[in-house]
């Protein structure tokens, strides 16, 4: 995967509620990519950083 594929993911699941439900914070699903899929650590990295910031309006 890339890093825009984890940001469609990171927001599909903001987006459609699920990150409370699952994962308390955003925070939370970020640290559960990235242990479910250690070898993209950097790419989940990113999107989350991505995400985080367009979520504060700094992006």
């Amino acid at each position: 995967m890339n890093t825009s594929t984890y940001v469609e993911q990171f927001w599909a699941m903001i987006l459609n509620n699920q990150v409370a439900e699952t994962y308390r914070t955003i925070g939370d699903m970020q640290h559960a990519l990235v242990t479910g899929n250690p070898q993209q650590q950097q790419i989940i990295m990113q999107a989350y950083e991505i995400v985080r910031q367009e979520l504060v309006g700094r992006g």
